[in-house]
C-alpha cells in the first residue's frame, strides 16, 4: 500500500479535530443534562418542603417572593406596632408596620411599596401583587404618605416585606 504523505498528514489532522470537537460537544451537553438534573432535585426538594402558610417558589425552585397567609388575615387585630427598621427582626411574625412610604415602584407583575427611602436602600417593603390591583384605587397614592401596613413578614432576597393582599392590610396615617 502505497500512501501519499502529503494526503495522509491532513486527513489525520482532520479526524483528531473531528474527534475532539466531539468529545467537547459531549462534554458540554454532559454538563447541561447534570445542571438540569439538579434543578429538577431542587424543584422536587422545594415541592416537599413547601410551607403550609401558601408561600411559593418559581418553576425553576429559586428563591421568589412568597404570598403569605394575609389573604385570611383579619386587618384588625391588635398586635405589636414596628418601624420598617425593625421588620428584619420579626420575620414570620404577623406586626404592623408603621412608615413612611418614600417611593412606590408599579410593575407589570407587581408593585412596591419603599419604606423609608428609595430602593435600594430601603429598609422594608409592601408588596402587591398585579392579581390584587383592582382591589386598590390608586397604588401611587400611597407615595409620601404615613402608612401602617399589617401582614406577617417574610424575606425576599434578604429585605423583609408583608406581601399586601388587602386594602384593609393598608391605613394611611397622614
Amino acid at each position: 500500500m502505497n500512501f501519499n504523505k502529503n494526503i495522509l498528514f491532513p486527513v489525520i489532522i482532520f479526524i483528531f479535530i473531528g474527534l475532539l470537537s466531539v468529545s467537547c460537544g459531549k462534554k458540554e451537553y454532559q454538563q447541561k443534562e447534570t445542571e438540569k438534573e439538579k434543578i429538577e432535585q431542587k424543584n422536587e426538594s422545594v415541592l416537599k418542603n413547601q410551607q403550609t402558610d401558601g408561600s411559593q417558589k418559581n418553576s425553576e425552585g429559586t428563591e421568589t417572593q412568597k404570598e403569605q397567609g394575609n389573604k385570611n388575615y383579619n386587618a384588625k387585630d391588635n398586635i405589636e406596632k414596628i418601624s420598617p427598621s425593625q421588620a428584619s427582626e420579626y420575620i414570620g411574625k404577623y406586626v404592623t408596620v408603621y412608615g413612611f412610604v418614600a417611593d412606590v415602584a408599579v410593575r407589570e407583575k407587581v408593585a412596591y411599596l419603599n419604606f423609608d427611602k428609595k430602593y435600594p436602600e430601603n429598609p422594608f417593603t409592601g408588596t402587591i401583587f398585579a392579581s390584587d390591583f383592582n382591589k386598590f384605587e390608586n397604588i401611587e397614592d400611597f407615595k409620601n404618605k404615613y402608612i401602617e401596613v399589617k401582614g406577617k413578614i417574610s424575606e425576599y432576597r434578604g429585605k423583609p416585606q408583608i406581601i399586601i393582599n388587602n386594602p384593609e392590610q393598608v391605613k394611611i396615617i397622614r
